[in-house]
């Protein structure tokens, strides 16, 4: 791009979710009717197949979509939509157990650390689970409500939540958006990349077209086609401590007679964890393992036998790419998405990355020319992002009570965990974690969501549990006003199968972008 001012041309390789999310949310950011500051194209391969097998997400999508102008009610039935309370992970401490890890926090609710009263009761054996005296949205969860009612207004909740979706089809409605405010689409395979001096300056497309452009973002998926391929940047492998690298999916039909729940069910298996997701149309069920531990056909045979399905319903292998980008911004090329990093999706971050790297890159984006304090500082932060979420999902496995299985073992090996994890849970040997542990000033999952993970998957050291005895006046003082606040907020609440009926009867945006 030009050395001294604001990219005229956005290129965007890649029309997935990645893409399509990228162009509508930087048009939203720098553009107006009638005042188009910065042309965005998005260079889309017919002949490339998505990965779209992403269901699950965070709450920072209501954000993001609440963001770009799309109201709940058509995005919710524009992609098969369902709600989401948290992750349910069963038989991950130890075979037939179960534990959840919500999106509310008490900190937010209630003002308080939940963390030491637990322990104390813990230590005295009166303790339930953590999830049911750190929160109410277990109990919601498990009873099969909503998060809200239909006459609430968008994206709001007494609760955080979230969604399941189709992953294709939410890029699709992003793209439509995009589209009709004024980003360009140009469909075609790149088969040479133009460059100077470490930059791209244009793409050649199997036509004989060159599409030229000052800013890229390459949203290429693991191919990383700009960052990787052409310009060579390295990638940091996270290889060494998540073993998990491939993963069979497979799409089966929704039993119309059965509530689906409003949470993503993770289940351990033998070289890995299967995840169980209900759409309003059909049902999203895979199996994420250790190609190291186990063939792709035994895989698929094991994921058929866990959920009964049989051997004529497709199934579809993908090989995942673990780790990050070493630089995401490297010359004039961002990457985000899967060519910038990708995370095993045990807690459903992969369209939340594309989220954060969006607000980074509208953050430092080059508002006059490159600025190479804003990339390295771009770098920097999303860097650290991805190495925490490595370290949260990390600690997943090495929490686990599980040694039944060569896997097992590999995977609680303490040689797998990141270092910070082993200092964390040296740190939580005889405390409770609290807000300064956790170093980041945005982490994606703070300590109340380490203690769910600790406290459900993994079990309280005992110094910890009689520390808090020891200083802890009123344990369990709180249950009393969570059990009423559940019983206030349960009255109003439908059922989840409720309230997707009654998505039908509203109306939704078709047109007029």
């Amino acid at each position: 791009m030009r050395p001294a001012s604001f990219p005229e041309h956005l290129v965007i390789l890649g029309g997935g979710s990645a893409g399509w999310m990228s162009a509508a949310y930087l048009d939203r950011t720098f553009n107006r009717p009638g005042d188009r500051r910065l042309r965005i194209t998005v260079v889309e391969s017919e002949t490339i197949g998505r990965i779209g097998v992403g269901e699950a997400t965070i709450p920072s999508i209501r954000d993001f979509a609440r963001f770009i102008g799309i109201d709940e009610a058509t995005l919710m039935a524009r992609t098969s939509a369902t709600f989401k309370h948290g992750v349910e992970f069963e038989d991950w401490s130890s075979v037939g157990e179960k534990c959840f890890h919500p999106f509310e926090a008490l900190d937010t609710a209630m003002g308080m650390n939940a963390g030491p009263s637990w322990l104390a009761r813990w230590s005295q054996g009166i303790a339930g689970t953590f999830a049911d005296e750190a929160g109410i949205q277990w109990k919601l969860a498990r009873a099969g409500l909503s998060p809200k009612r239909l006459i609430d207004p968008d994206y709001s909740s007494v609760l955080p939540y979230a969604y399941h979706l189709d992953a294709e089809a939410y890029g699709d409605l992003l793209a439509e958006v995009a589209l009709a405010r004024g980003v360009e689409r140009v469909t075609g395979d790149v088969v040479g990349v133009r460059q100077k001096d470490g930059d791209v300056l244009g793409l050649d497309l199997g036509d004989g077209t060159t599409v030229d452009g000052d800013l890229f973002l390459d949203c290429s998926g693991f191919n990383a086609l700009l960052l990787g391929k052409a310009l060579k940047s390295p990638f940091l492998s996270y290889a060494d401590h998540l073993l998990c690298d491939r993963a069979v999916a497979i799409r089966a039909p929704h039993d119309p007679e059965t509530p689906i729940p409003p949470m993503t069910r993770a289940r351990a298996l033998s070289a890995g964890w299967m995840w169980r997701i209900g759409l309003q149309n059909r049902e999203g069920l895979g199996y994420v393992y250790s190609s190291a531990h186990i063939k792709p056909a035994e895989a698929e045979a094991e994921l058929r036998a866990a959920t009964g399905l049989a051997d004529d319903v497709p199934a579809r292998h993908l090989t995942m790419r673990i780790g990050r980008a070493e630089k995401a911004w490297t010359g004039n090329v961002i990457a985000l998405g899967l060519a910038g990093g990708f995370i095993e999706p045990l807690e459903s971050t992969g369209l939340h990355m594309v989220e954060y790297g969006l607000e980074m890159l509208v953050r430092h984006f080059p508002l006059s020319g490159l600025n190479p304090d804003a990339r390295d500082r771009f770098n920097e932060v999303v860097g650290q992002h991805y190495d925490g979420l490595r370290d949260f999902i990390s600690a997943h496995y090495g929490l686990s009570g599980r040694r039944d299985t060569p896997f097992w073992q590999a995977a609680t090996s303490p040689e797998h965990m990141p270092p910070r994890v082993r200092m964390l849970l040296g740190l939580w040997a005889d405390r409770h974690p609290s807000v300064e542990d956790i170093s980041s000033q945005r982490p994606l999952f703070g300590h109340a969501s380490w203690q769910h993970i600790l406290y459900g998957i993994g079990k309280p050291g005992p110094a910890a549990a009689a520390n808090a005895a020891r200083w802890v006046a009123e344990p369990g003082a709180h249950l009393p006003q969570l059990e009423q606040a559940c019983a206030d907020i349960t009255a109003n609440l439908p059922s989840h199968t409720l309230w997707l009926e009654g998505l039908a009867t509203l109306p939704i945006q078709k047109d007029g972008w």
